[in-house]
């Protein structure tokens, strides 16, 4: 499961070009703009809404799965395997893909959607053991 995530991860991270030139990207984001009534938002704002909210989200199952199966490693490994992995593919995208714009925002983003799936794994643990089972690793 942690390499299946693993590797979506990185192929959506390093994907030739930014969801917002895809058909998807569009679909998303008219989506996203349906969702949110506001008279301000258009086309343009949704799409800046979509990426912010993608990159918060897209690494809260990645920190997640991490702290579940390296917790007993240490407490620290999810939040900074995250951290790097997002430095990572944000200097990837910079070095290899044209098309792709990396952004220290981006790194911020993801950091803290790792953050967030690493406290809801504690509380999944802690939750476990409270009530006398612990998730299996």
């Amino acid at each position: 499961m942690a390499a299946s995530i693993s590797i979506t991860l990185l192929v959506i991270l390093l994907w030739p070009e930014p969801i917002q030139t895809t058909d998807l990207g569009r679909a998303l984001a008219n989506w996203l703009a349906s969702l949110i009534v506001s008279e301000d938002l258009n086309a343009a704002h949704a799409l800046v809404h979509l990426e912010i909210w993608l990159n918060f989200l897209i690494f809260i199952p990645f920190a997640f799965v991490l702290h579940l199966i390296f917790a007993r490693f240490g407490f620290w490994i999810a939040p900074v395997v995250s951290f790097s992995v997002s430095v990572f593919a944000e200097v990837m995208q910079k070095v290899l893909l044209v098309q792709r714009v990396s952004s220290i925002q981006d790194v911020m983003l993801n950091t803290a959607g790792a953050l967030l799936g690493w406290v809801l794994a504690i509380a999944v643990i802690q939750l476990g053991r409270s009530s006398g089972t612990s998730p299996k690793r």
